[in-house]
């Protein structure tokens, strides 16, 4: 003979509270405690994970330095274009300058 493992009630409660998790964000706790359970449940996806963390570091500082070099050689240019660009849009950049130092 087969018993059932929980009873009637408590998978009804089960069900009330698995509907109560699923309708509550996820906290920053929450996503910190889930990647820890993560962890220990799959220790191959750690590596993964950081591979993928340095990858992205790697490619973060290379824009950064590419943004820099571009914008040194080519400063006067960057120059006339956010000349041009407050000349096109005087009215609005005065209208944010006066805004921002109100509430500043």
């Amino acid at each position: 003979m087969k018993t059932a493992l929980f009873k009637p009630e408590e998978l009804e409660e089960l069900r009330r509270y698995d509907a109560m998790v699923d309708a509550s964000p996820m906290t920053h706790e929450d996503w910190k405690a889930l990647e820890l359970v993560e962890d220990l449940l799959f220790p191959e996806r750690v590596a993964v994970r950081k591979a993928n963390h340095a990858r992205y570091l790697r490619r973060k500082e290379e824009l950064a330095a590419r943004g820099k070099a571009y914008r040194e050689s080519n400063r006067e240019r960057e120059a006339a274009r956010k000349r041009a660009y407050y000349l096109a849009n005087r009215e609005q950049v005065l209208a944010s300058q006066r805004a921002r130092r109100k509430t500043g």
